[in-house]
């Protein structure tokens, strides 16, 4: 499953681009127009972590760090092309 703040078609379309989309599954996942609440309240990860445990966020940016350590889920913080640090 994905949690992302743009639109399901364009997270969907990059996956798809990346011929990873069936590592997800598409109808559980988490986007801007079947989600209200915002990645930085860490109820997406919640959510995402009730439906599939053990839960995950690979993340890219201070509000998914965030929104992820209010949740209480691992992370592994990301910089293009670079793995820069393991949360817990």
């Amino acid at each position: 499953m994905y949690a992302t703040g743009g639109l399901k078609i364009e997270a969907e379309y990059v996956l798809s681009s990346l011929g990873i989309e069936r590592l997800f599954d598409l109808e559980q996942s988490i986007s801007r127009d079947t989600y209200v609440y915002s990645k930085r309240t860490g109820l997406p990860f919640r959510k995402l972590n009730r439906i599939s445990q053990p839960c995950l966020v690979v993340a890219d940016s201070k509000s998914d760090m965030e929104g992820a350590a209010i949740a209480k889920v691992p992370l592994i913080l990301l910089k293009p092309n670079e793995a820069i640090g393991v949360f817990k």
